[in-house]
């Protein structure tokens, strides 16, 4: 919640992240910018997930390099947009499972956020162009000239993905673009620094809260839930505009959809509760809106801590039962 509306605030609802292909004397280098649902082929451009390919940059590249007479070329991978460790030191043993290593680029990271790695695609040989040696990793020269470039679905609808799904490795490439924006340095603690400035910024309570990552995942964060719930209460206000019914919009659905699609089934809550949802071992969280039985809109922020490895699905319930279906 604290990353998605930072984001939609500094960025905007309509940003797009932009993977592009330059060129420096023999060498074409692929520069990361943030998008970490491309296809590895041709884009769909009424898709999310694979809205942009590689496949067509390495095509449209290969157009530009044919155009100048070059059939031959060396390939490298800038990576560089974001620096510091890609895993962070605050996040247990065995969360592997829940998030990957943070990359500037990655071929989408739904399809392979469990794996902790991701495949490597090199299209421009079979877009006629001949690669000579192997990949490198070296950032872009100043000096390379654009070739060729695809961008991602708008912000928010990237944010609908990670946001109903609860992904973690988009959510840490969020705030790391966040930091990009706000001219801070791309690793976590830029990030978080540049999440809780640009709250900061825009009104919001951040007292008392501490972040070492922009997902949520460690167990040494905290978060006041009052600063949850004026987040949700804002965006559906007057003053939230559309990066505020961009967040709303963006949240699960109770019976519906997203990690609350197995939740309020059949009971007051299937399709009036809107929220993001929050686990791990020893919390239990459930923040955003809901109608209730007299058809007032609530804003709320729920958060069960300190229960015993095991008591994830009792919380959860207890969430749910007693506290928001009697609304």
């Amino acid at each position: 919640i604290l990353t998605a509306s930072a984001a939609l605030s500094l960025l905007g609802p309509e940003h797009a992240l932009t993977t592009k292909a330059v060129v420096s004397g023999g060498t074409v280098t692929l520069v990361g910018g943030g998008d970490v649902l491309l296809a590895a082929d041709a884009g769909d451009p009424d898709a999310t997930v694979g809205h942009a390919g590689l496949g067509d940059l390495a095509r449209s590249t290969a157009q530009a390099l044919q155009a100048r007479g070059v059939t031959s070329v060396n390939v490298a991978l800038d990576d560089t947009l974001f620096t510091g460790p890609s895993w962070n030191s605050s996040w247990e043993g065995g969360n592997e499972a829940w998030v990957a290593q943070i990359q500037p680029i990655m071929l989408d990271v739904t399809a392979h956020s469990h794996t902790g790695g991701y495949p490597a695609s090199d299209q421009l040989a079979s877009a006629g162009v001949t690669v000579s040696g192997d990949v490198s990793r070296s950032a872009a020269p100043s000096d390379a000239t654009e070739l060729a470039s695809v961008a991602s679905a708008p912000l928010a609808d990237v944010l609908s993905v990670s946001l109903k799904a609860s992904d973690n490795t988009m959510t840490e490439v969020e705030g790391r673009m966040v930091a990009v924006a706000a001219g801070q340095e791309a690793s976590f603690e830029g990030a978080t620094k540049a999440v809780l400035a640009q709250l900061t910024a825009d009104g919001f309570q951040t007292g008392g809260v501490t972040m070492v990552d922009c997902s949520g995942l460690a167990t040494a964060d905290r978060v006041p839930s009052s600063l949850l719930a004026q987040i949700i209460a804002h965006s559906a206000g007057s003053d939230g505009g559309s990066a505020g019914r961009t967040l709303l919009a963006d949240l699960p659905v109770g019976g519906l959809d997203g990690t609350l699609e197995e939740r309020f089934v059949g009971v007051a809550g299937a399709g009036t509760v809107r929220a993001k949802t929050g686990s791990l071992d020893t919390a239990a969280s459930l923040t955003g809106t809901v109608v209730t039985a007299d058809g007032r809109q609530v804003a709320f922020a729920v958060i069960v801590d300190g229960f015993e490895g095991g008591g994830l699905t009792s919380a959860r319930t207890a969430i749910d039962d007693d506290v928001i279906v009697p609304l």
